[in-house]
């Protein structure tokens, strides 16, 4: 399993608009996710910013999706 995080994200995309979110995020996935792709790695789900959200709900998200 693979976990990164965007650091500041919340705070970045304040300042952005919708467009430039689609921008910044497209490629970073481009970045994160087609070099796992490429090396035989799934790539399963990406999930939003968690701040607040109990633990437990995460990990039944993870569950019942699966």
């Amino acid at each position: 399993m693979l976990s990164m995080v965007v650091r500041n994200f919340t705070l970045i995309s304040e300042r952005m608009n919708a467009s430039e979110i689609e921008e910044l995020l497209s490629a970073f996935f481009g970045r994160a996710v087609l070099p796992l792709l490429q090396h035989g790695g799934m790539h399963l789900k990406l999930i939003g910013d968690t701040a607040g959200v109990p633990p437990e709900a995460v990990r039944l998200a993870f569950t019942h999706t699966h």
